[in-house]
């Protein structure tokens, strides 16, 4: 969006004979009209990193939402092209466990608290460059760049690390340069997300849990997490 020039700015032009009070009006109009411009652009400029951010973040978590993470991916291909470096990455796609559990046990609010706290977790220990997305009601999508598949697991090690007691998951994790490999070719992102998810699928044996203790005497989940 664009701002038009206000049809009602006029150009100061001043006369020998223009007298001295009439110029200061005309400049204290103008004056006038600028600021009343400076301020329809911070208020232009407000609104649309307002729009970006409902379009771009998932509400509950403030993670980036399926849109946010391909907008932040493509700038990610940009700046690879840009730096002449293979734009190689690794993809953990994570799904949290017990959450229909503990809504059916304690409502919505208890399982809104578990998917912001996961949220909160993975941001507190991903790199400032790593994606963080929310792909579903209990699942996430971290894209880490120029890592692979052994780095990706270390980073996974770290989120689980730091996770609130009794919150587990299991995850899929691929590195874009793998699948390359086996395609011949680069993958869309789209094509490795649908590869971690499946091999998050097939990771049932493979699940990260943290130890459960009460956080609070009104909220006891450790019933919900044997559903």
């Amino acid at each position: 969006m664009s701002l038009e020039k206000p049809n009602n700015l006029k150009l100061v032009v001043a006369s020998p004979e223009t007298p001295s009070s009439e110029l200061a009006a005309r400049l204290a109009e103008m004056e006038l009209h600028m600021q009343e411009v400076k301020k329809e652009n911070r208020d232009l400029r407000r609104k649309n990193e307002y729009l970006e951010k409902i379009a771009t973040q998932d509400t509950l978590t403030e993670v980036l939402n399926r849109h946010g993470l391909s907008i932040h991916f493509e700038k990610f291909l940009r700046n690879s092209e840009r730096e002449h470096v293979p734009p190689t990455y690794s993809v953990a796609f994570i799904d949290v466990k017990g959450l229909k559990a503990i809504n059916d046990a304690h409502g919505h609010e208890a399982g809104d608290a578990l998917i912001r706290s996961m949220a909160a977790s993975l941001k507190d220990h991903l790199r400032p460059d790593d994606l963080c997305a929310r792909w579903g009601g209990d699942e996430f999508v971290l894209v880490l760049p120029y890592t692979d598949e052994a780095g990706a697991r270390t980073a996974i090690k770290r989120v689980s690390s730091g996770l609130p007691e009794g919150i587990f998951f299991r995850s899929g994790i691929a590195s874009s340069e793998d699948i390359a490999k086996s395609y011949g070719r680069e993958p869309s992102l789209d094509e490795v997300i649908a590869i971690t998810d499946n091999l998050t699928n097939d990771a049932r044996g493979d699940e990260t849990r943290t130890d459960f203790k009460p956080q609070s005497s009104t909220l006891d989940l450790s019933e919900a997490w044997k559903s």
